[in-house]
């Protein structure tokens, strides 16, 4: 299992939003919850399969709650989705 991190401020996000989806600023704020000045940091919980599949086993903004508690939380629900992936497939 592998993570990657995104940090991006909430502006960012709003203006990402909004060119993604074609709409204004405005409507992309309300989406959003407001502005956020704060920077999101979010991890994302990954595991290749095959040459073309990724997985996406799990994510959270860790900028809401960056305790140790819950990062671990995290990362055992990850690997328990991955674990019942691999028993599914009947791969190890």
């Amino acid at each position: 299992m592998y993570e990657f991190r995104l940090r991006m401020t909430g502006k960012a996000v709003i203006n990402l939003e909004a060119e993604i989806h074609g709409i204004s600023e405005a409507e992309a704020r309300a989406r959003f919850g407001g502005d956020r000045s704060e920077d999101i940091l979010l991890r994302v919980f990954f595991h290749p399969h095959g040459d073309r599949l990724i997985l996406l086993l799990g994510g959270y903004d860790k900028g809401e709650d960056a305790s140790g508690k819950r990062q671990q939380a995290e990362i055992r629900v990850a690997v328990s989705r991955l674990r019942e992936f691999r028993r599914r497939r009947g791969a190890t």
